[in-house]
Formats: structure tokens, sequence, C-alpha cells
């Protein structure tokens, strides 16, 4: 759980959903032991003579064939809603773990059907229906509290979606960006953020509009361009959205002066923070959003891609530098559910014009061993490192590069380069 807590999706759902209904769900108590295995068996993977880590895979593998096991029983005869909810948290699991393993194709699979359903039960239930009310329910009780389960089941899986997205180009379920919960915060008040928690859930809030605009351009410029070809056309369908009507579909230029609220509030609140009260984890957390922030800020100043500044490029890196370097960011293999790190740090690698500024990134990439969702710190650092060489042969252009990491992957072992290894995972995507 600590590792999970690095990610950027809220922990609601293992801690009031998935270990809960591990004391009674014989499937959530088998997928979260093949969880358990196969996160300590990433943990040693860096020490590929530990005793323990072929155990540990193997138990791993029982555990996981016994929660697909009881997940198929209840599949034979889900009818309750706290069937679904075990299926659903199950998938969750099961993402994680396949992610844990580097099976980053079967990752996406459970993906696909995991948004496939949590979608198919939203659609039942009404959209302007108010959550219950959380606080005070008893533990054993929280997975049948439906409609929060729901909502804090289509954060974890629109994360994962939009993840996907940026590292494989696979747009798995637009449908839950519509979901975002969004708070009368986006334009109000002016003052700085109480708690870094409180700026991080802004950020999601902000983010996912974004998202759902840049999600819906995506799919109907897809819808249009299939249209005029041979391949049936994609169907563009959106769940009711439960963004409220102002902020649905906003163009770019309308969601900007959103984010600029947003950074104008976390700037006040990293002002206001007393590095001598503030615990080493709020410290990370907060310089780990002041990554997230660079980011953005160099994007919004672009029309396309190629029109970002290698000084946001800069920013970005001195930042992620001065994240790395606190004591509590861990040098050993950490795994998280999910995160921005990694890909923030790909941008420049890929698209920086700067040599140098791309070997900064890499070598920041190797300084460290952590992987977000499908991202892995050591895996990016290898593909990058084969790209730079391939580029210094003359072997390949700026303009051959692809956009996603699976397609970078394949063109650089189709080069067979001398002693370089292009890992496996985003090979078979």
């Amino acid at each position: 759980m600590e590792d999970l807590e690095t990610g950027l999706s809220p922990t609601d759902f293992w801690y009031n959903y998935a270990l809960p209904l591990g004391h009674t769900a014989e499937a959530v108590k088998y997928a979260i032991c093949a969880l358990g295995a196969a996160h300590r068996a990433f943990k040693f993977q860096d020490m590929k003579e530990h005793p323990s880590l072929h155990e540990l895979r193997n138990l791993s593998v029982q555990q996981y064939n016994q929660a697909i096991h009881c997940v198929k029983a209840i599949m034979e005869k889900a009818t309750t809603e706290q069937h679904m909810e075990i299926i659903l948290s199950c998938c969750v699991i099961f993402i994680s773990i396949e992610n844990l393993h580097g099976r980053y194709a079967e990752s996406l699979r459970h993906l696909k059907a995991g948004t496939s359903l949590l979608i198919s039960l939203m659609s039942k239930t009404d959209p302007t229906e108010d959550l219950r009310e959380f606080e005070g329910i008893h533990p054993d009780d929280r997975a049948t509290n439906t409609p929060k389960f729901l909502n804090h089941a289509s954060q974890a899986l629109c994360r994962l979606g939009n993840d996907a997205w940026g590292y494989a180009r696979d747009m798995i379920a637009p449908d839950l960006n519509f979901d975002a919960t969004t708070n009368n915060d986006l334009l109000f008040p002016r003052s700085g953020f109480t708690s870094v928690g409180d700026a991080e859930q802004s950020f999601h809030n902000v983010a996912k509009l974004f998202e759902a605009d840049r999600m819906f351009s995506a799919l109907s410029t897809s819808a249009q361009t299939q249209s005029h070809s041979d391949e049936s056309q994609i169907e563009v369908s959106f769940m009711t959205s439960r963004v409220p009507a102002q902020y649905q579909q906003l163009p770019l230029e309308e969601l900007k002066p959103i984010f600029n609220h947003w950074s104008e509030r976390f700037d006040l609140f990293r002002l206001q923070l007393d590095k001598s009260k503030a615990t080493s984890q709020e410290v990370l957390r907060t310089r780990a959003l002041a990554v997230d922030q660079a980011l953005w800020t160099g994007f919004l100043k672009c029309d396309i891609w190629t029109d970002y500044q290698q000084d946001d490029y800069e920013e970005i890196l001195r930042r992620a530098e001065s994240l790395v370097k606190l004591d509590a960011f861990q040098t050993n293999p950490v795994f998280a559910f999910d995160g921005s790190l990694i890909m923030s740090l790909a941008i420049p690698s890929v698209r920086s014009m700067d040599c140098d500024l791309q070997w900064r990134a890499i070598r920041l990439l190797r300084s460290f061993w952590r992987r977000e969702g499908m991202w892995d710190s050591q895996e990016l650092a290898d593909i990058l490192e084969a790209m730079m060489i391939a580029k210094s042969r003359g072997m390949v252009t700026e303009d051959m590069l692809p956009w996603d990491i699976p397609h970078l992957a394949r063109l650089l072992n189709s080069l067979q380069l001398c002693d370089v290894k292009i890992p496996q995972g985003p090979l078979l995507l």
C-alpha cells in the first residue's frame, strides 16, 4: 500500500473496497495475495539471484489462477450488485498484477473488460442521483454502497485508461473522462490549497476535463477518417455526462483559464508550505505535482507538440531532478498504480531537439527504478537509449519516430542494434 500511495489516483478504492472485500470474497482475497506476491517479486527483480524470487512468482501465478477460477464461477451466477463489484474489484487488481509482471497486453485486456463492465453498470444508474454519504459506513458494508463504489472505480480505471492512451495510443474508454467529479473550486476561490491532497484532487478534476475534450476530439476525428475508408466506421458513443453542463466539451482556449486558476492556487500553496512541519511524503507529493504543473504549463502554450519550447522541457527536468533528490523518493524498485513522472520525462527525451537534454532525461530515468502502471523507468531508458544510438548512426530521423512507446520499441527492435535490449512488454502490444 505504501507504493500504491505514491500514484496519482486516490487510494479510496483500495482502502475502502478492495481490502475490506478481501476479508469476505474469496476471489478478491486470492487476487490481493497474487498482487502481494507479484509486488514482492518486483521489489527483488534487481537481485537476479534472490532465493525467493522464483517462489514469489510461482505463488503469484497460483493465487492469480485461483482468483480467476473464483471470478469465472461468480460470472456464471452474477445477479447481485456485490457480485458485479467483486468482479470489477478483481479486474482492477488483475491490471496491477499484469503491469507488475510487465505483461502489458494482458493488462490492456483486463482494462477493456473492466471499463466495459463499469460503463454498463453506470449507464443503469441515475446520473443525477446523489452519492450516499460514505462516512460512518461499516467496512463490511462499503462494497455494497454501489454509487460510491462505481465513482471510485471509475476514477481508478479512468487514470489507467488515460495512461494507456499516453503509452500505447490505445483509446480504452474515453467515456470515463465524462464522469469527472468536479468541485466548485475550478474557478473559485482565489486562496491557496489547504493541503497537497486538495491540490491533487483539484488537479485530477481539471485533467479529466482536458482528457474528455481531447478524447472526444480524437474519437470524432478517427470516426470521420474511417468513414471515408473501407473499414467499418467507429461508433462514437458516450454515456450521460456527470460533468456540469458549462464544462462539457469546452474548447482548449476555454479550458486554459481553469488550469491557470488551479496553477495559481497551487503556487500559493507551495509558498505557504512549511517544510519544517510538513511530512516527507507531503513534500514528495508536492514536488511530484510541480512536475505535472510544468508539463501542462508548457503544453498549454502550444498549438501542437512540436511548438513545445526548450525552456519548458528544461523546467520539467529541473523539477523532476528536485523530486528524485528527496530522501523520501526511493531509488529501489517502486510500483505505483499510475503516475505521470515517467511519462513527463519521456516527452523531452523523445521530442526535444537538444541531445544533451535528452541524455540528461535518460540518465535521470536510469537513476531510479519506478513503474507507474505500464510506464517503467528502466524499460523506457532502454528504449530511449536505443533511439539515441540509432539517431547518432543515422539509422532513424526525427520524422520517423512514432508517438507511442510500442511502435517506437518495434521500430528500434527491427534495427537489430548490437548490445541493445528492447523490453518484451511494449513489443507485444
